[in-house]
Formats: C-alpha cells, sequence, structure tokens
C-alpha cells in the first residue's frame, strides 16, 4: 500500500525491482519495491516534475525532469544514487530512447532551435550533437545500432507527416522519406522490426469524422529509407 501517496499509471520492471513515480506531500519521487517480497526497498527524491522514465537494463533508470522537461538524469536502481545529468531548454520527451549503449533524443537548444543529441549511457557525456534544420513538430522516436528514427509533421498548412533518420555517430541526417499528408489526426511512435521502422498512421476523412478511422502502416528500410 501507498501512504499519503499517488502513483502514476506507468510501471517500470528491473530484473529486481519495481519503478513507480509517486507523488505525496513530501514531494515527487520514484518508489523501488523489491519484486519478491513486495517491501519498498528505497525512494530516490525527484525535485521538480516528471515528464518521462526510461529504463535502461540491467540496473539504470532515465528521468526526464523539471517544469519543462529540460533535465535528463540517469540513476543506479540499486542503490537510487544519481550517476549523471544533463540539461536543455526542453528535451522532447516522445523522442527519448535507448538501445542500450546510447540514449538519444530532440531537445531545445539554447538559441531555440531543435536538435538531436546522442549521450553514452555510462559515461553521460554527450556524443553526438546536430541542429535538425526545422521547426516542424516532433512525435516521436526509435533507435537501434546505427540511427534513430524521428517521427515529425510539418508547421505548414501541407501538414506532411515525414522521418528522418540520424547516425548515431555524429547526429548528421542520413535520410529523410515522406509518409502521409496531413489528413492523418493521429500519429503513433515508430517502431522497428528486421531491418525496417514500421509507422502507423490512423487515416480519417476530414469530411466525416464520426467514421471510424482506418490504419495504415508504412514500412521504411533502416538502411537507405
Amino acid at each position: 500500500p501507498l501512504k499519503d501517496a499517488q502513483a502514476s499509471n506507468d510501471l517500470w520492471v528491473t530484473e529486481d525491482s519495481l519503478v513507480l513515480a509517486t507523488v505525496s506531500r513530501e514531494g515527487r519521487a520514484l518508489l523501488i519495491v523489491d519484486r519478491d517480497s513486495g517491501e519498498a526497498d528505497r525512494s530516490i527524491p525527484i525535485e521538480s516534475g516528471i515528464g518521462k522514465v526510461l529504463m535502461l537494463p540491467p540496473d539504470q533508470i532515465a528521468v526526464v525532469t523539471g517544469e519543462r522537461d529540460e533535465d535528463l538524469r540517469v540513476y543506479e536502481v540499486s542503490s537510487g544514487e544519481m550517476l549523471w545529468m544533463t540539461s536543455a531548454r526542453r528535451i522532447d520527451t516522445e523522442t527519448l530512447c535507448s538501445n542500450g549503449l546510447a540514449l538519444a533524443f530532440v531537445a531545445v537548444n539554447p538559441a531555440g532551435a531543435l536538435e538531436v543529441v546522442v549521450m553514452d549511457v555510462e559515461s553521460g557525456k554527450v556524443a553526438a550533437r546536430a541542429p535538425i534544420g526545422t521547426q516542424d513538430y516532433v512525435n516521436g522516436a526509435a533507435i537501434d545500432d546505427q540511427s534513430v528514427y524521428v517521427t515529425f509533421r510539418e508547421a505548414s498548412k501541407t501538414r506532411q507527416i515525414y522521418l528522418r533518420a540520424f547516425s548515431l555517430a555524429d547526429a548528421s541526417s542520413r535520410w529523410k522519406q515522406p509518409i502521409v499528408s496531413g489528413d492523418s489526426y493521429l500519429l503513433l511512435p515508430p517502431v522497428l522490426a528486421r531491418g525496417a521502422v514500421i509507422v502507423s498512421t490512423p487515416l480519417q476523412d476530414d469530411k466525416d469524422r464520426d467514421n471510424p478511422c482506418v490504419p495504415v502502416f508504412t514500412v521504411v528500410g533502416t538502411a537507405d529509407g
């Protein structure tokens, strides 16, 4: 039972523990619960809001914090110790992803421009970063051992949805692939499978909003788009 606290709907699992994001009169925290006994082992205080939590097996957890999602912190679950932290003007929480060795995300830099950032998970050092060169809306991301794949929606009237691949080595843009025009009002996060990125875009006729949307899956090869 949680005494005088509320937990989020999300639950994260490590080899030995369960992790819950909680809010109480004492503040926000990550509660670590032993998987076998159900006993609360420890609590990791979080000074400000929790925007996103991402497990980094086997024993680390990445947390986007701050009132504007400006900080990224990595903790060791077993000890509760913060291993490293980095900051940006704002981190797009929907793009935070990891392949175990690297963390990648889209952030707003001090100049107000979007950039791709690649972090080394172990050291917390920036492995690569580069400006994206657009102010289009970011929708989600997926990662493999070579690239991070980010979906965008154009800010212009066409609202074109497209997918871009950025190299983990230097954050440079590898390729860009248009997905669908702006008749899709919902864009789900991309998924990787067997050397391809799968983008789901449920479509709906602008003239008939009462009808169910039709799911469309676009499969894009990771090698060349």
